[in-house]
């Protein structure tokens, strides 16, 4: 047993009295799917008015009518250099294509670099610098533990091996974070050990300062 709409004769919910009113009442706010939207009938539930296809004239991947989002940014071609343009509304969006590098070699001047054959960029070879902005930071510390947990991302195995076996391991994660904490630690180069060297010798002094204004304070109170 339950109750029907005089309107459509939907059965409503068992139990449930609703009063006949013998016409729909629509809601005013809109409902939607990935391409249409409509008004749902209050009383059944059932029946929807004002039916019709998403409409998108400002391409900004919003309806025009009841302002569901119902497109993404889709399209284009993204290149070392510039990213997708959508083709419905025109912006770049996404990530950048990766560089199409050539193998290391020595330039005129004895400087180990690459060239990207698509956008011309050179980068300079540096133990650590995975990202050839010219230096070694935590930026590189997280390129190179995806790279180890198996993450599909750009890495040059030769700026990484810093022990020299042949391979890219936790090892080498291992010395790379004792490098940025400022350790006495060797990446690959006499360069990138003096300016190690000075980062320790800092971090110590540092310390030290901090020890004496410790002792000082303490001093003070007696």
């Amino acid at each position: 047993m339950g109750w029907y709409c005089n309107g459509c004769n939907a059965k409503l919910v068992d139990g449930e009295v609703i009063k006949a009113t013998g016409n729909h009442i629509f809601k005013s706010e809109w409902s939607n799917d990935n391409t249409r939207h409509w008004h749902d009938c209050t009383v059944c539930g059932n029946a929807k008015s004002d039916m019709s296809e998403h409409e998108d004239g400002n391409k900004d991947h919003t309806c025009d009518i009841c302002g569901a989002k119902y497109s993404n940014h889709t399209g284009g071609t993204a290149t070392c250099s510039e990213k997708a343009i959508c083709a419905i509304c025109g912006e770049k969006y996404g990530d950048f294509a990766r560089h199409s590098w050539s193998e290391w070699k020595t330039d005129a001047d004895g400087k180990r670099i690459k060239e990207c054959s698509a956008c011309g960029k050179v980068a300079n070879f540096m133990y650590g610098d995975f990202n050839y902005d010219g230096k070694v930071s935590t930026i590189d510390l997280t390129i190179m533990r995806k790279y180890l947990a198996g993450y599909d991302v750009e890495f040059d195995i030769a700026a990484a091996d810093f022990n020299s076996d042949g391979k890219v391991s936790t090892v080498d994660l291992t010395t790379l974070r004792k490098y940025l904490a400022g350790y006495d630690v060797v990446l690959g180069g006499n360069n990138q050990k003096m300016k190690n060297m000075s980062k320790a010798k800092a971090f110590s002094v540092g310390i030290g300062e901090l020890l004496l204004r410790s002792l000082f304070a303490i001093g003070s109170r007696h």
